[in-house]
């Protein structure tokens, strides 16, 4: 009787166990969708809203561009200009330019710092003697 009930205990550590693992997957999977959801397309949108003026100095701008009555396709409703010749362009495609911003930042900082390495100037020491 003994011997049943450890095995009936080893069972239902086991499912605990599942249960746990899966509690603690399914959690770490929000917090990834949350952030990949709303966090990062936040963040480039408002970098592309700061980021885009300053550096056209003014000429291209990120918001909504205004409603046309006309049909349009693709990137007819992403890209409009204003009564003032500035080049407006929609909160999708601001959030894209800052996504590409902060990763060509990610890239530079990645080049920088492995070429500053400690490790990497003793391969190139090594290498030259």
């Amino acid at each position: 009787m003994s011997v049943a009930r450890t095995i009936r205990t080893g069972l239902n550590t086991a499912k605990m166990g599942e249960f746990v693992f899966n509690l603690i997957f399914g959690l770490g999977e929000l917090l990834i969708a949350v952030v990949w959801d709303f966090f990062i397309p936040v963040v480039c949108y408002f970098t592309a809203v700061l980021l885009v003026p300053a550096a056209t100095f003014g000429k291209v701008t990120v918001r909504y561009p205004k409603i046309s009555g006309k049909m349009g396709w693709g990137l007819q409703h992403a890209i409009d200009r204003s009564a003032e010749g500035k080049i407006i362009l929609s909160p999708a495609l601001g959030a894209i330019i800052g996504l590409a911003l902060w990763s060509l930042a990610v890239a530079v900082l990645l080049q920088y710092f492995s070429l500053t390495s400690p490790d990497i100037r003793a391969i190139q020491a090594s290498n030259q003697s």
